[in-house]
């Protein structure tokens, strides 16, 4: 790690900070933003993220100021010239190789155990604030605004949703490889089983068995354009199916978290953003750790389901059983 003197730190007026592009990785270095705002309230903190949804998680952050997505080599040179010290929030490649055209970088390097994710930028705000024993915050930071929430509800009332009557579950069917490839996966066999995701076709039985059991359980399906053809072919003039696909931003997933009783998701971006708004969880692992990338904070309405390295070992049984436990959350007036 080539790391500040927490003297350098408690000095800088302004720092520039590198963050991620993927929605996911931009969650967990919020807690170790709100730390360093919490103890310099003084300082101005700027960001530099690699997409507009790694944007979408800051906006409206009281500890951050411009945001500056994307820029290129010449005007990451020109943005750095600007401040004190810059610091990366994350480790990503594209973090890395920006890192390259600034001086005064400080990173960090994560440690080898098996920890969540957000403890390695945030044992790093740690180690900068010189404060080893500084609480680390147990949810991830996320800032919708009421236009967002009024928005969702606009969007669920005119594709017919009861607010009153209906029981809301938000069902993310892919995850990033999936959304990048779009209908091109059509083409594969087993598709899923190649992705973190369950296969699209025990989806398709998970709503079958919910509108015989619960026909006031509607699934609200979320995610990119890219995705949108995989719903149609799958979940088809089904009564239970809300199609939310391509039609939410990151802010307005996070308000829709609030009007549903769960979010059903494999390890992907939106599993975290129903963390950060306190939304339980049902998620499904396979390759990936749970123990390094599941739910936080660990509470008793987070149910992670994993059986093997498999996501597909997981039945939809076990997936439906788990969707119908527990009770249900308030959705905002």
């Amino acid at each position: 790690m080539s790391a500040a003197p927490p003297t350098r730190f408690r000095t800088a007026k302004k720092v520039l900070l590198l963050g991620a592009d993927r929605v996911g990785d931009m969650l967990f270095s919020t807690p170790a933003i709100k730390m360093l705002h919490d103890v310099r309230p003084d300082l101005t903190m700027d960001v530099i993220v690699f997409s507009n949804a790694a944007k979408q998680v800051l906006l409206h952050n009281p500890a951050i100021g411009k945001i500056y997505v994307s820029p290129n080599r010449w005007r990451v040179r020109r943005i750095g010239r600007q401040y004190d010290m810059t610091v990366a929030v994350y480790d990503g490649k594209k973090a890395l190789r920006c890192a390259r055209y600034l001086d005064n970088v400080f990173l960090y390097s994560r440690k080898a155990e098996r920890i969540p994710m957000k403890m390695h930028p945030a044992s790093f705000a740690q180690y900068l604030l010189d404060e080893p024993e500084l609480l680390i915050p147990e949810y991830y930071q996320l800032h919708p605004q009421q236009h967002h929430f009024s928005y969702v509800k606009r969007l669920l009332e005119k594709n017919g949703v009861d607010l009153e009557r209906d029981l809301l579950v938000c069902c993310h069917m892919g995850c990033l490889r999936v959304a990048k490839r779009g209908a091109r996966f059509f083409k594969a066999k087993n598709v899923a089983g190649a992705t973190k995701s369950w296969a699209f076709d025990n989806f398709t039985m998970l709503a079958e068995q919910l509108q015989q059991l619960r026909p006031d359980i509607k699934l609200v399906l979320t995610g990119t354009r890219g995705e949108k053809r995989i719903a149609r072919k799958y979940l088809r003039d089904r009564a239970n199916i809300v199609d939310l696909i391509g039609q939410t931003s990151v802010l307005d997933l996070a308000a829709l978290m609030k009007y549903c009783y769960k979010l059903l998701s494999a390890d992907t971006g939106p599993l975290h953003i129903a963390c950060a708004m306190d939304t339980p969880v049902v998620a499904l692992f396979g390759k990936s750790d749970p123990a390094i990338y599941g739910p936080l904070p660990l509470t008793p309405y987070h149910r992670v389901i994993r059986k093997s390295k498999n996501v597909n070992d997981i039945t939809v049984a076990e997936v439906r059983e788990a969707l119908l436990q527990g009770s249900v959350h308030d959705a905002p007036d």
